[in-house]
């Protein structure tokens, strides 16, 4: 006899769809991470608090360490 963690539920469904709201949220948040560090980036430029060429010396430095 199997013991099922919510009973009439298998746990192998039950498995599945925890993984997928995992996924789900994770990949939801990284894109949202990535979109507003664009849209900070876009602002700051606008409003010219920072200049594109040193957001750009900025990328290239953290590429630079990243390898």
């Amino acid at each position: 006899m199997d013991a099922e963690i919510i009973s009439g539920v298998d746990n192998n469904l039950l498995l599945v769809h925890i993984v997928y709201i995992i996924a789900l949220v994770y990949f939801v948040f990284r894109n949202g991470e990535k979109n507003g560090v664009k849209q900070l980036c876009e602002l700051l430029v606008e409003s010219k608090v920072v200049s594109q060429a040193d957001l750009n010396k900025l990328v290239n430095k953290e590429d630079k360490k990243k390898k």
